[in-house]
């Protein structure tokens, strides 16, 4: 308070000290208010967070409601790069699969000559596209010479949905610009999904030649079948595109399959590059080739030349226990009751397995995510001092300033006794009615404990009823048969409707009371504001009334003096015989 470091100096006194004693004791209310305030905010950070915390338990709730938890049974993919798969309930645990991708499905591709960029086409002419499956779907587009690339892409792509349109048939045919060059890509993988392309200005119209895009390389061995042909060099040598340098021997009783293995082993120990550089492949004759990555390799010797496949649109290459397939696309039905996804070439072995552990993760997962949940909530309604500290004022004002600011909530009690309520569902139907029978049970805390032995036994002798517990069971139609999506009842449902009145977006409970507290925090800030403007107007009243003080203190000193000076003189020997004289 610089504004009053003057005070004082008339009468002598600390007045400033005194003023700053009367100002704060007129600011306590302020500081509670600030208290308070600062209470509201965490509170309402407390609610922010009991939120998250709900919302992730909602998750594992969709865990335990989800048809894959309970799958009897599921396949695992030692290389699942290569390929992995999805199975019913035909297939039984134990089995196991030796799959080798020799070659993706992939659709056709073609391009243009590449032109100036935004450049016009310079020409006129026609393009007819015309499917290889639906002769119906056949369209034609005209271009003019001041078109640019995107307006005769985009002609193209309005065509085709209008013939779509109107014959109900399946698009063939997406353009693009690559590149600067006109891209036409079939939409059908597979060698009979592809398009033909026709354009009647001839092979120097605007657009120029059509080439089919290149894919990888092969080798030009017609054939191969066991080991390798006597008429290959006995060093095979490849150049990488960084221009190292791959040599590998060809020995006496090597096939593909070891060739191959050797070829990449050697790429990985001179370039530490862990992609695999070469795959073996299916040629149009079927037999055998290597295969190689474009981007890697650049030569190879010993081997024919290397020439880059087409991409006309080629059928997936794969091998199933030994049995050849051929599929046109990645997604292989090959296996009754499995269904594979292709996505490279090389091996991988996909066994199947029980999913018990599924089952078993997801109800463990869900058990330790509500104790944690439901431990916080309990911390924050208990006292965290011990009352033995004393019960003076001031040990218990201690033990009030430590609690949450959610002790006492009402909303925080009810959240508490709903979430142990959850654990008292009772089914209606099937083997198991209650959590108890499944190995899951509460203690004193209310936490929950999972007998891990015995939710394996019930899994492992009925895990259709365990599904129908937790999920609950498919909904009856009119007809009599039963729904493939709504289900009634279900711990996992009754508990998600249960939760679902706290973290409703529009009108849970977690939404009103963040909004509650941030009201109140509206509220303390402005008797805060109206404080600080009343603490303002006190100050300026009491520092005129102690000015005014001090200058009449000042004063009165002053006079003091003055009198004290007239009484000084009189006391004198002169004065006192002057005084003598009039008998005084």
């Amino acid at each position: 308070m610089s504004s009053m470091s003057y005070l004082g100096i008339g009468s002598g006194m600390d007045m400033n000290t005194i003023l700053d004693a009367l100002l704060k004791a007129k600011a306590k209310p302020l500081e509670a208010l600030a208290t308070q305030h600062n209470k509201a905010v965490l509170a309402q950070d407390s609610w922010t967070s009991i939120g998250a915390d709900l919302q992730s338990l909602l998750g594992y709730l969709d865990e335990l409601r989800a048809p894959m938890t309970y799958r009897p049974s599921k396949a695992s993919s030692s290389d699942d790069k290569v390929a992995t798969a999805t199975i019913g309930s035909s297939l039984q645990p134990g089995t196991s699969y030796s799959i080798r991708v020799q070659q993706l499905a992939s659709s056709q591709s073609m391009y243009s000559r590449k032109v100036e960029a935004n450049a016009t086409l310079g020409g006129s002419g026609t393009l007819t596209l015309s499917s290889a499956n639906d002769p119906n779907l056949a369209l034609s587009v005209n271009y003019a010479s001041d078109m640019k690339l995107t307006d005769l892409a985009k002609a193209i792509n309005d065509a085709a949905a209008a013939k779509v349109k109107e014959t109900g048939g399946k698009l063939f045919v997406q353009a693009s610009v690559v590149d600067n060059r006109l891209v036409l890509s079939g939409t059908e993988s597979g060698s009979s999904g592809g398009f033909n392309v026709a354009d009647s200005a001839g092979q120097n119209s605007a657009i120029g030649s059509w080439t089919l895009a290149s894919g990888v390389a092969y080798t030009e061995a017609s054939s191969v079948s066991g080991n390798i042909p006597g008429n290959w060099s006995n060093t095979i040598s490849l150049t990488t595109a960084n221009g190292a340098i791959i040599s590998v021997q060809v020995a006496v009783g090597d096939n593909m399959e070891s060739l191959v293995e050797k070829l990449n082993q050697q790429y990985k120990s001179v370039t530490g590059d862990n992609r695999a550089a070469v795959h073996l492949g299916q040629n149009a004759n079927g037999g055998s080739s290597l295969r190689f990555d474009s981007a890697i390799i650049t030569n190879a010797s010993g081997v024919g030349t290397i020439s880059p496949t087409k991409y006309s649109g080629q059928d997936a290459v794969l091998n199933v226990n030994g049995v050849a397939v051929r599929s046109s696309t990645n997604e292989v039905s090959a296996i009754e009751g499995m269904k594979l996804t292709l996505k490279e070439t090389g091996s991988t072995t996909l066994t199947v397995e029980s999913a018990t552990d599924d089952v078993v993760s997801a109800v463990k997962d869900f058990v330790n995510k509500f104790n944690s949940v439901y431990s916080d909530l309990k911390t924050r309604m208990e006292n965290t001092l011990p009352t033995t500290i004393g019960t003076s004022p001031e040990n218990m004002q201690v033990l009030i300033d430590s609690r949450d600011p959610l002790y006492g909530d009402s909303s925080m009690r009810g959240l508490v006794r709903d979430m142990q309520e959850m654990f008292f569902y009772i089914g209606t139907t099937g083997t198991f009615r209650t959590l108890s029978s499944l190995g899951i049970d509460t203690d004193r805390e209310g936490k929950i404990t999972l007998d891990e032995a015995r939710l394996r036994k019930a899994v492992d002798s009925d895990a259709e009823g365990v599904a129908n517990f937790f999920r609950g069971v498919a909904k009856v139609n009119e007809d009599g048969t039963e729904s493939s999506v709504e289900r009634t009842g279900g711990f996992a449902n009754s508990s998600d409707t249960l939760l679902k009145r706290y973290t409703n977006q529009a009108s849970g409970i977690v939404e009103l009371q963040k909004t509650y507290y941030m009201r109140m925090q509206e509220s303390y800030n402005q008797q805060i504001n109206r404080m600080k403007e009343y603490l303002s107007r006190e100050e300026e009243t009491l520092m005129r009334k102690f000015s005014a003080a001090d200058t009449a203190m000042a004063r009165a000193n002053e006079q003091y003096s003055r009198m004290q000076g007239l009484l000084s003189g009189l006391s004198t020997p002169s004065n006192n015989s002057v005084m003598s004289m009039f008998g005084m």
